[in-house]
């Protein structure tokens, strides 16, 4: 459970954030960048529209873990994203949280070179190569669906789907204790929830041009490839 001072930390955060959003703003109207000003404004509401979907789920420890982690500036981007009617498993106590927070730390070792002492191939890409169209720089995000299911979505990593089948195999045990289920995700999914993350301001700025053109509603398995992202879904109970 977070203490006082961890929502303390995590406001101080917000506001620090806030701050720089502003600031932007202020820029973009003063330079007279209105189409400019537009885009960091829809990006901000995007952005409030998803946090009132997962303060909506009505776990303030979910949420917290998820916004607190999005703030926090080391390590591999990661996002949330609510799809439209999303809801958290029937049963989801400490334990599922726990596994579920599990997956999140497996994945940033494994994306950070530290598990087993290996490190992982070159997953980032620049903003330059972004630029030139040559697909997004590393993105991790924890989704949920209207199902109760919880996933995580891993843009931009030449091996997505290896690195999380490793993470799959490695938290096996954990899986069948709660009597949960893994499966992959569809192409469908792996589009819906880059809509919804790279709506916000974090994202959009992360992705730069990239996601003006990126899994669109008709997405492909080849739009898919071009982009080295893979996702799957935890299944509870």
């Amino acid at each position: 459970m977070p203490t006082e001072q961890d929502v303390l930390a995590l406001l101080a955060q917000r506001r620090h954030d806030w701050i720089n959003r502003f600031q932007l703003l202020y820029g973009d109207l003063a330079l007279g960048e209105t189409k400019r000003l537009k885009h960091r404004l829809d990006a901000i509401v995007a952005d409030l529209r998803r946090e009132q979907r997962l303060v909506r789920l009505g776990d303030p420890v979910f949420a917290y873990r998820l916004l607190e982690r999005a703030f926090r500036a080391e390590g591999t981007p990661v996002f949330y994203a609510v799809l439209e009617g999303g809801k958290l498993p029937p049963r989801f106590g400490d334990d599922e949280r726990s596994y579920v927070w599990a997956w999140l730390s497996r994945l940033e070792s494994v994306l950070a070179g530290e598990a087993g002492g290996s490190r992982t191939p070159s997953p980032t890409r620049s903003a330059e190569d972004v630029a030139e169209g040559d697909g997004p720089p590393l993105a991790l995000v924890v989704a949920v669906d209207a199902y109760g299911h919880i996933g995580y979505f891993l843009y931009g990593h030449a091996e997505a789907k290896a690195v999380l089948g490793a993470v799959r195999a490695a938290l096996e045990y954990r899986t069948r204790e709660l009597g949960w289920s893994v499966r992959s995700a569809e192409i469908e999914d792996v589009a819906a929830v880059y809509r919804e993350a790279s709506g916000g301001f974090a994202l959009n700025d992360l992705y730069r041009e990239f996601g003006d053109v990126a899994l669109k509603a008709e997405a492909s398995e080849r739009t898919a490839r071009n982009i080295s992202a893979a996702g799957l879904w935890l299944v509870g109970r």
